[in-house]
């Protein structure tokens, strides 16, 4: 299995593959409580969130999902994706190979190339892709949810200030479409195409209901968010971290080229998919896209780069790559931490 993950100070090539996590996010594919942690809504926990992953002889084993219409979402685009791989599809290096379907006891599992098979100790990122999080047809879901109702009120009480309305709070319930509408407004999801949505390091571990990152939507904000990603000087074991942030950097921009000359980027709709860092001390890093089980095809090609309007199917998935890459760079440029 080829590997996408480099050493700081030297170049990534674009033609290697893969990362993981451990145990709160969602992020992608390796230690299972990396994983589990991050993802999930990784905390997005699609970073966070994953029940019973886990990691053996190299490859990474993901619970399918309860949802057949998810479950065969996710396949189709990991398959597409590895059969990429021999036919030169850009995208293909970027997205975890796929190996099939497997049984264990009861449960089935997606196996994964894992990604953080070469990382120690990994630090991890779930980066959630796009200007909305949710598919177009959850507009359509008018049943009313205590849950979300609640998790929104917390999100209140940490904000200081409150998005609700009189109606809501006597329903005491939201539908998930006004959940999900409110999630993206608080977040730098539609201000900038893409939010934080956990970070693991090996001081801390933050995901996006449990910190400040929900409510990071402005530049200066996001960008405190992807400095606290990388370890400091005095973490490095004979590397420094500004090499880290540019190979990272190279990372985003070969990456930003191959899905825009990519013909299976642009025959989908990319809802709720991330973009899973990972890296540690020794210099390694890594970037993947992860989380394809609302990515659906499209018959009009998506640009993915223009505004979503109802029933266009634009995700926004450049919009927030390319400014991702644009605050990446201004945080080599400007910050006095890694110098």
């Amino acid at each position: 299995m080829a590997q996408r993950s480099s050493e700081a100070g030297s170049s990534s090539a674009q033609g290697q593959g893969g990362a993981s996590t451990d145990e709160t996010p969602r992020l992608p594919m390796s230690s299972p409580d990396k994983q589990s942690r991050l993802s999930d809504d990784i905390v997005r926990p699609s970073a966070f969130g994953h029940a019973g992953p886990f990691t053996e002889e190299g490859f990474f084993y993901k619970p399918v999902s309860t949802s057949q219409e998810r479950f065969a979402n996710e396949t189709r685009m990991l398959t597409t994706c590895t059969q990429g791989r021999a036919t030169g599809e850009p995208m293909s290096v970027f997205v975890p190979e796929y190996f099939g379907i497997v049984q264990r006891g009861e449960r089935r599992y997606i196996k994964l190339q894992d990604l953080l098979g070469d990382f120690s100790s990994p630090w991890l990122m779930d980066i959630k892709m796009g200007v909305r999080c949710y598919a177009e047809k959850e507009l359509n879901n008018t049943k009313p949810r205590n849950d979300l109702f609640e998790r929104m009120v917390k999100m209140e009480g940490r904000m200081g200030r409150e998005v609700l309305t009189d109606a809501e709070r006597s329903a005491q319930a939201i539908t998930k479409a006004r959940w999900m509408t409110l999630r993206d407004s608080l977040s730098s999801t539609q201000t900038l195409g893409f939010r934080v949505d956990g970070v693991v390091t090996a001081s801390f571990h933050k995901t996006a209901f449990e910190s400040e990152l929900f409510m990071a939507r402005e530049d200066a904000d996001v960008m405190v968010a992807l400095r606290s990603f990388l370890p400091s000087p005095a973490e490095c074991r004979g590397c420094h971290p500004r090499d880290m942030a540019t190979n990272l950097f190279e990372q985003l921009g070969q990456l930003r080229q191959a899905l825009e000359s990519s013909d299976v980027f642009q025959q989908n709709e990319f809802i709720g998919s991330s973009l899973f860092f990972a890296a540690d001390t020794s210099g390694k890093v890594g970037v993947w896209m992860i989380d394809f089980n609302i990515t659906t095809p499209c018959e009009q090609k998506v640009k993915h780069d223009v505004a979503w309007e109802l029933g266009n199917h634009e995700d926004g998935y450049l919009i927030g790559l390319r400014n991702l890459e644009r605050l990446w760079g201004a945080m080599l440029e400007e910050d006095q931490r890694w110098q």
